[in-house]
């Protein structure tokens, strides 16, 4: 959306300068992401599925398994909203 605002400034020449605003939505698919900053004792109902990892202990060479994060499901939203001037010059 571009507005003049030679109607408002009337020693504007016309299209010299302008008003522009836009906005944007964007909806997109189910993105899965991971959370390693969760912690460890959430409720189990939460949405998050517990990942774990095995770690070998080089000592003892023994195999741990330890919680490493949360995966959480969401859909992908985004609202962008600009707003700004635009000067001509030249004219």
């Amino acid at each position: 959306m571009h507005w003049d605002l030679s109607s408002v400034f009337k020693k504007l020449p016309t299209n010299r300068l302008l008003f522009n605003g836009s906005a944007t939505i964007t909806l997109g698919g189910r993105v899965s992401y991971m959370n390693t900053d969760a912690p460890t004792h959430q409720h189990p109902d939460s949405g998050g599925t517990e990942v774990m990892a095995e770690f070998l202990n080089t000592e003892t060479q023994v195999v741990h398994k330890h919680h490493v994060g949360n995966v959480y499901s969401s859909y992908a939203e985004m609202m962008d909203v600009r707003a700004g001037f635009l000067w001509r010059i030249g004219q």
